[in-house]
């Protein structure tokens, strides 16, 4: 692992409580903003931070039983929601790759109930062998 960050004073002895299995690479925001021997640098992490405060100010009321779920929420948007996505669709997509075998049954009973109703199948029996 790399962690990247400035030189405020609680960062100084990461190496004490974390062990040696990362590399610190650290910026002097004094100097300059993208350290020119490593190219560290924290704009990252502080665009991500000022997005995620935005998304829970436009909130009309914020639970405190609720904050952990927040940041959750924030990443995930920020990874399947975006301008040229279907937020929807990836969520159901996300759901059949977690839980395959459940969202198999539901939809074979959803469709069982489909030709029940209106006597005719969705799915020829082949496509409903593979769902069950």
């Amino acid at each position: 692992s790399v962690i990247y960050s400035d030189l405020w004073g609680a960062y100084n002895g990461l190496d004490r409580l974390l062990g040696q299995n990362y590399t610190h690479h650290t910026v002097n925001h004094s100097q300059h903003f993208v350290d020119p021997v490593t190219g560290a640098h924290t704009q990252s992490v502080e665009l991500m931070s000022s997005q995620c405060k935005r998304m829970v100010r436009k909130m009309q009321t914020m639970y405190s039983q609720l904050f952990h779920t927040y940041l959750p929420e924030f990443m995930w948007r920020k990874k399947f929601d975006g301008p040229h996505q279907n937020a929807f669709n990836n969520i159901i997509s996300s759901i059949v790759e977690q839980y395959p075998l459940i969202v198999s049954l539901y939809l074979y009973h959803l469709c069982c109930i489909y030709t029940t109703e209106v006597g005719q199948s969705v799915l020829n029996q082949a496509e409903l062998a593979l769902l069950y």
